[in-house]
Parts: C-alpha cells; sequence; structure tokens
C-alpha cells in the first residue's frame, strides 16, 4: 500500500508543477498580447518656471486603462513635481483604443527645453 501512495504523490506533484507552468506561459503571452496604443494623445505644456531655470527632466506615469480606452487611474512612478504636473494634465486627455480587459501601460516624458518627448 505504501508504494501506491507515493506513486499517487509523485503524479499529482507532477501535474501541479505542470499546470504551474502552463499557467506561467499564458500570462507570459497575454503580457506581451496587450499592448496599448493611444488614439488621443496630447504633449505636456513646458511649464513656464521650468523654461526659464532651464530644467531638465523624466517623469514616469502608471496608467491603468479601461476596456473602453478611457483612463481609469494615474499613479506617479518618478519626476520633479513641477514637470508632473504639467504630466498629468496632458495624460487626462489620453484616450486608448478599445482593448478585451483593462491593462497597465507605464508612460515616460523627456522633458528639455529643446522639446518634450513621450516613450
Amino acid at each position: 500500500m505504501r508504494p501506491l501512495l507515493f506513486g499517487r504523490v509523485r503524479t499529482w506533484a507532477a501535474l501541479i508543477i505542470a499546470s504551474f507552468a502552463l499557467a506561467a506561459c499564458v500570462n507570459l503571452q497575454a503580457a506581451e498580447d496587450t499592448e496599448r496604443h493611444p488614439k488621443v494623445m496630447v504633449q505636456p505644456e513646458y511649464p513656464e518656471l521650468a523654461r526659464q531655470m532651464n530644467m531638465k527632466g523624466t517623469v514616469r506615469l502608471q496608467l491603468l486603462v479601461a476596456a473602453d480606452g478611457h483612463l481609469k487611474e494615474t499613479k506617479v512612478l518618478g519626476g520633479n513635481p513641477l514637470l508632473v504636473q504639467a504630466s498629468l494634465a496632458a495624460i487626462r486627455k489620453w484616450k486608448y483604443e478599445p482593448a478585451k480587459s483593462e491593462t497597465t501601460v507605464v508612460v515616460k516624458f523627456d522633458f528639455d527645453p529643446s522639446g518634450t518627448s513621450v516613450k
């Protein structure tokens, strides 16, 4: 009876490990398929005070985008508070393409007196 019990435990353990591996592959594929592209994209205005101070910097924002494409939540990941405010004002006007479910997107704004870029 004892060898039979160990055989069953090994079988169940193998099934559990295989199911976790399959779930990890499915999640990895889902993460690759969920890249969202904005339909409406407004560039932030370079704050006048930052321009006078010749301030450069990067702002990173994490966006929670609803399935219909509107922004549900915005989280600041980093950046100068003066530049963050300009970024938030612009990002509130963004609208994304619809998708099957809500997704998380990270947006990076590079502020430079010569021009602002989005990545």
